[in-house]
C-alpha cells in the first residue's frame, strides 16, 4: 500500500481522533459483553486457532481474545500511537504494512478488520482482501465491521472521519469479498446491547424503530428482506476448503 498524505493522521490518531489515553483500561472491560453478543457463534471453537486483527488500533479486539481463552492472537497497525496502546494488553503486536504483514508464510484461522476498510479506496479494498484471502488457511475466515451505507446516518459515518474514503452497504461489501475469492457471504445489524437496564430499554427502542424502517422499505419497495439500518454492520465470509470449517455458524 503506497504511502498516501492521511497516514499523517494515522500516525497519531489515538489523540487526534479517538481521544483514548494511555491506561484507559475500562474501555477494553466494557467491550467484552459487547463482542460477546455480536460474534456470538462466529469465532473459532478451537482456542489454538491462529487469529489476526489487522488495523487493530487500541488492542481492543485483541483483549477480547485474549479474556475470551484465545492463546494465539496477533495484532497490527500502521499507528505508532495504536501499537503503543495495544500492547498494553497483548505483547504480539507489529507496526507494519499490512500488506506486506501478509505473506505467504503466515496462515491464519481468523482474521478480523473492524473500523478500517472504509479507510480504503477500492482498489486498495481489493488488495488488502486478496492478501487476506491468501493468508487464510483453508476454511478460514474472516469478520468485517464497517460502517453502513444504509444507516439513516450514512452521512455522517461516511464524513464523520476526514480519513474515511468508501462505505458499503451488506450488499456492495459481499460482492467485493466474492471478487476476492470468499465464499459463504453474510451480513448481520450492530445496535444497541442489552446487558442492563439502560441498554435494555434502548435494545427494545431500537427494535421498534429498525422495525418501522424495514416498514418503510417494504412500502416503498415492496421487500425489507435482508435489510440493516444499524450505523454499521457486521460481515463475515469464508474461505472455501472444500470440505465442512471447523468454525461453527452463527446461531
Amino acid at each position: 500500500m503506497q504511502f498516501k498524505q492521511s497516514h499523517r493522521i494515522y500516525h497519531s490518531y489515538a489523540s487526534t481522533h479517538t481521544g483514548q489515553q494511555y491506561g484507559d483500561l475500562l474501555l477494553y472491560k466494557n467491550s467484552l459483553k459487547v463482542f460477546d453478543w455480536r460474534l456470538k457463534g462466529l469465532l473459532p471453537e478451537d482456542r489454538d486457532a491462529r487469529c489476526l486483527d489487522i488495523a487493530c488500533g487500541a488492542g481492543m479486539f485483541l483483549n477480547y481474545l485474549k479474556e475470551r481463552g484465545y492463546r494465539n492472537i496477533t495484532g497490527v497497525d500502521i499507528s505508532s500511537e495504536q501499537v503503543a496502546l495495544a500492547k498494553q494488553v497483548c505483547d504480539n503486536v507489529s507496526e507494519c504494512d499490512f500488506n506486506n504483514f501478509l505473506t505467504d508464510e503466515r496462515k491464519f484461522e481468523l482474521i478480523t478488520i473492524f473500523s478500517f476498510i472504509e479507510h480504503l479506496t477500492r482498489d486498495e479494498a481489493m488488495e488488502l482482501l486478496d492478501n487476506v484471502h491468501r493468508a487464510l488457511a483453508p476454511g478460514g475466515r474472516v469478520i468485517l465491521i464497517t460502517p453502513n451505507a444504509d444507516s439513516p446516518f450514512a452521512s455522517h459515518m461516511r464524513y464523520g472521519d476526514v480519513t474515511h474514503e468508501v462505505i458499503y452497504n451488506q450488499s456492495s461489501l459481499s460482492s467485493l469479498l466474492r471478487a476476492c475469492g470468499f465464499t459463504n457471504c453474510r451480513a448481520f445489524e450492530t445496535g444497541p446491547v442489552p446487558h442492563g437496564l439502560k441498554s435494555g430499554i434502548r435494545w427494545a427502542l431500537w427494535k421498534i424503530i429498525s422495525g418501522g424502517l424495514k416498514a418503510y422499505r417494504l412500502i416503498e419497495g415492496g421487500s425489507s428482506n435482508g435489510w440493516i439500518f444499524t450505523t454499521e454492520f457486521i460481515m463475515v465470509a469464508d474461505k472455501f476448503a472444500g470440505s465442512p470449517s471447523n468454525i461453527t455458524e452463527r446461531f
